[in-house]
C-alpha cells in the first residue's frame, strides 16, 4: 500500500506471495526488502547468517525465473546497503575524533 500511495509514475504491479517462483517470474528489477527480525537472545552473527541465507535463496530462484536484466548487480539492492552506510559512518567518524 505504501508504494501505491507514494504515487511512482513507473509502478505498475506489486506482487506479494510466499512462493518466490511466483513473485521473482519475468521480473525486470527486484528491490528485497524482506528479513527475519532479530529475536531474544539472538547474536547479531546468527541474524545475518539466517538473513543471508533468505537473500541468496532468493538470488537463486532470481536466476531461474527473473528476466536476465534483474540478475546484473546494479539492478539488484537489498537493505544490507543500510549496514554498509552505517559501517562507513562509524569508521570516518573513529577517524575524525583522531584528528
Amino acid at each position: 500500500m505504501e508504494l501505491k500511495d507514494s504515487l511512482y509514475p513507473f509502478l505498475r504491479e506489486v506482487s506479494i506471495s510466499i512462493d518466490p517462483y511466483d513473485v521473482f517470474e519475468d521480473v525486470y528489477w527486484a528491490l528485497l526488502i524482506g528479513a527475519k527480525p532479530c529475536g531474544p537472545g539472538m547474536e547479531r552473527a546468527n541474524l545475518l547468517d539466517l538473513n543471508g541465507k533468505i537473500f541468496a535463496d532468493q538470488g537463486k530462484t532470481r536466476n531461474t525465473v527473473s528476466s536476465r536484466n534483474v540478475i546484473p548487480a546494479k539492478n539488484s539492492h537489498a537493505l544490507t546497503r543500510l549496514d554498509e552506510n552505517r559501517a562507513k559512518c562509524q569508521v570516518s567518524w573513529n577517524f575524525s575524533k583522531l584528528a
